[in-house]
């Protein structure tokens, strides 16, 4: 069961008479710590509720995205964040520029290969780049590890291809 056509049940579990008709209203879950966002969408909410968001949070995103949010959508969702943040732009990637490239069947599958592939990037070295930030991030978050921290600060991040924006690192 996917997110569309359950939207009553999660209103309900949120404590909410129905769906609502526009964005959803702010909610808090005091267990999240830090949030990685991979190629976020912004199907249910609007630039301005993400003030809200306080926790550390990732986001990365490729500049050609045609699944997910544009990249204008995705600054301007990064530039609503309140907490420690950072931004990674792969330059020209699109959906399959994060995930790496997925050997087999997924490739004979009419409309998959987007899922797979990236015009662009070489997705061995993407998927590198992605493990590198966010493992960096998550020590960073989690185990308060100074060496992954200084990864992510803005004079550490020289990659060709990749736009970084950051506070906090």
């Amino acid at each position: 069961t996917g997110i569309l056509g359950s939207e009553d049940e999660m209103a309900a579990a949120a404590g909410l008479d129905a769906a609502p008709d526009g964005a959803w209203p702010t909610m808090k879950d005091d267990r999240i710590d830090a949030i990685v966002a991979l190629i976020p969408a912004m199907w249910f909410t609007e630039p301005v509720d993400l003030e809200a968001i306080s926790i550390p949070t990732l986001v990365m995103n490729g500049s050609a995205e045609t699944m997910g949010a544009s990249e204008d959508e995705v600054v301007a969702m990064y530039n609503h964040l309140a907490g420690e943040k950072a931004l990674v732009t792969f330059i020209g990637g699109d959906t399959g520029v994060l995930g790496g490239d997925i050997p087999g069947p997924a490739h004979d599958f009419p409309g998959w290969a987007h899922f797979v592939y990236d015009p662009v990037w070489n997705l061995e070295r993407s998927a590198d780049l992605t493990s590198h930030f966010v493992t960096a991030f998550l020590l960073t978050q989690f185990f308060g590890d100074e060496a992954a921290a200084a990864a992510l600060s803005a004079a550490a991040v020289q990659f060709p291809g990749i736009i970084y924006d950051t506070n906090g690192f």
